[in-house]
């Protein structure tokens, strides 16, 4: 464990948070020291980060193809990092200026549906049973006469 490293993990020790959030922040600004370590740069402790040790991660991250949820994520820890050694003034304001682009949610339907050809290939009481599930919204699960269909009948 380098200088970085060290007290990077002091600095965690002593943040705020839940015990998960503090051991997901350890483990990422862990993984940002060994990724400036690999980068070239020996930063002799926590307090020397500088913007080009941000610009260097970020074009790191961005070759490696990270989502930008993960680069959303990996800037809050550097985020947090600045603002405990009071150098917050070193990284820019938002996500913006460093070109990570918004977060894309999900567009399309998460219901699962049952067509009709897939419906028909089910025994007729299956068949009663699913309507009645689609119409109450509980769940239903798979039995073994329908195994060997490609549909998941798990979803209402």
């Amino acid at each position: 464990m380098d200088a970085l490293a060290y007290d990077l993990k002091n600095l965690t020790l002593k943040g705020e948070g839940s015990h998960l959030t503090r051991t997901q922040r350890h483990r990422g600004l862990q993984a940002i020291a060994r990724d400036l370590r690999g980068l070239g740069f020996a930063l002799p402790g926590a307090a020397s980060l500088k913007p080009k040790h941000v610009e260097a991660l970020v074009a790191h991250w961005k070759a490696a193809r990270l989502t930008p949820g993960t680069l959303k994520n990996r800037m809050g820890w550097v985020r947090w990092w600045a603002r405990g050694v009071r150098k917050a003034s070193v990284l820019p304001r938002d996500n913006a200026r460093v070109a990570i682009p918004l977060r894309e949610g999900f567009k399309g339907s998460k219901a699962h549906t049952t067509m009709g050809e897939k419906m028909s290939a089910l025994t007729d009481r299956m068949q009663l049973a699913l309507r009645l599930c689609f119409r109450t919204s509980t769940r239903h699960r798979q039995s073994d006469a329908t195994d060997s269909l490609p549909l998941h009948l798990d979803v209402c």
